[in-house]
C-alpha cells in the first residue's frame, strides 16, 4: 500500500487564537493526519490597505480586509514557537505556507522544512525564484493558474533542482464536482515534479478518494473544530468526524490499488477451488470405458480435490480408459484413468 500524505490546513481556523490552534492540532493528530500546515504573513504581504472586506463577501466588523487579516486571520510567526514543538510532541509534522521572502526565512529559523506557494503566487515568480534559492522542498498549488503560468513556475523551481510536490488546486470554496478536473493531474504529472498533490476545498472525502488512481503522494485539506464557526475558511473544512473518514479513506483507496499485478488474494483463491466449472461425466463410464469429449459437460464440481481436472487439461484425458466404474455427474479426477 502506497503511504499518501495528509495535510490538514489549519490556516486562519484558529480565529486568531492560539488555543484554538493547539485544539486543531490534537484533533489532527487523533484522527492520524500526517502533518498540519500553518500560513504566515502579514496584511501588507497579500492585500493593498484599500479592499474593502465586502470584496470577498464575508460579513465583517472591518471595513477593510487588513484589519480582518490582522485582528483574526494572521497566524503570528511567534506562535510558531509553541506550536512547532507541539506538534512534534504529537508525532506531527509541520508545513508553512510563507507569502514573503521574510516569513519563508522566519518559519526556516523556527524549525519548519517544507515551504508552501499559495495557489494566489503561482504566478508571483520573482517570489518564487527567490524562494529557489533557498534550496528546501516546495510544495507549490496551482488553483487560478493557467498552464503558462504553471509551467514557468516549475521550471524555475525544478532548474534549481527543489524538491516540488505539485499540487492540483480548484480555488473555490467549496469546489464543486463539476470544478474539480481531476484529469488535469495527468499534465501536472507529465512536468515531472518529485511528488503529485491534490489541495482539496470540497465538502466531503469524494475527491480524496477519485484522485487516489492519478498517484496522488500527497492529500491537502482545511481542518476546523466546528465547521459552523465564523470565519472564510470553517464551512467547506473537514471537523474531526470528517477527518476520520478523510484517513480511511486515503488508506482504503491506496490499499484498493494494489500492485497493478492480476494477483489472487486467498479468498479469491478458495472461491476460485470452489467456483469454476469443472469436467463433469454426463453419464455412468465403466471400467475400461474411454473418454470421449462428448462425456463431459462443465459445471461446479460434486467435491472440491487437488486432483480434479481442469478445464485447460481435459484434452490430455480424452481417449484415456477408465480404471473403475464412476457414476453420472461426478467431476473427472486423474485418478479415474490409466497413467501412461
Amino acid at each position: 500500500m502506497k503511504n499518501i500524505e495528509l495535510i490538514g490546513e489549519i490556516g486562519t481556523n484558529h480565529n486568531g487564537n492560539i488555543d484554538e490552534a493547539f485544539k486543531l492540532i490534537d484533533l489532527a493528530s487523533k484522527a492520524k493526519i500526517d502533518t498540519v500546515k500553518f500560513q504566515i504573513y502579514t496584511s501588507k504581504d497579500i492585500v493593498s490597505p484599500l479592499v474593502k472586506s465586502s470584496l470577498y463577501g464575508i460579513k465583517s466588523k472591518y471595513e477593510y480586509w487588513k484589519d480582518f487579516i490582522d485582528n483574526q486571520l494572521i497566524t503570528p510567526v511567534d506562535w510558531l514557537k509553541e506550536l512547532i514543538p507541539y506538534c512534534k510532541s504529537v508525532g506531527l509534522d509541520v508545513v508553512a505556507t510563507a507569502h514573503s521572502i521574510k516569513a519563508a526565512e522566519q518559519c526556516l529559523n523556527l524549525g519548519v522544512k517544507r515551504l508552501k506557494v499559495a495557489s494566489m503566487d503561482c504566478n508571483y515568480f520573482p517570489f518564487i525564484k527567490n524562494l529557489a534559492n533557498l534550496n528546501v522542498p516546495i510544495l507549490l498549488s496551482t488553483g487560478m493558474a493557467n498552464k503558462y503560468e504553471i509551467m514557468k513556475s516549475v521550471d524555475i523551481l525544478l532548474n534549481k533542482n527543489i524538491d516540488l510536490t505539485l499540487f492540483h488546486c480548484t480555488a473555490t470554496y467549496p469546489t464543486k464536482y463539476q470544478e474539480a478536473n481531476l484529469d488535469f493531474l495527468k499534465f501536472l504529472d507529465s512536468l515531472n515534479p518529485t511528488k503529485l498533490g491534490l489541495s482539496d476545498h470540497s465538502e466531503n472525502n469524494d475527491l480524496v478518494l477519485m484522485s487516489i488512481p492519478y498517484g496522488v503522494h500527497v492529500i491537502e485539506k482545511h481542518i476546523t473544530v466546528d465547521k459552523t464557526q465564523p470565519g472564510p475558511d470553517h464551512p467547506f473544512a473537514l471537523d474531526f468526524d470528517g477527518m476520520v473518514d478523510w484517513r480511511a479513506k486515503t488508506n482504503n483507496g491506496s490499499m484498493a490499488l494494489g500492485s497493478g499485478n492480476k494477483d489472487l488474494s486467498e479468498n479469491e483463491m478458495n472461491n476460485r477451488i470452489k467456483y469454476r466449472r469443472k469436467p463433469i461425466l454426463k453419464r455412468q463410464m465403466k471400467k475400461g470405458e474411454i473418454l470421449n469429449e462428448n462425456d463431459v459437460y462443465y459445471a461446479r464440481p460434486e467435491n472440491i480435490t487437488s486432483g480434479v481436472v481442469d478445464i485447460k487439461d481435459l484434452q490430455f484425458y480424452i481417449g484415456m480408459k477408465f480404471v473403475s466404474d464412476v457414476p453420472s455427474d461426478f467431476a473427472l479426477r486423474r485418478e479415474f484413468f490409466i497413467q501412461n
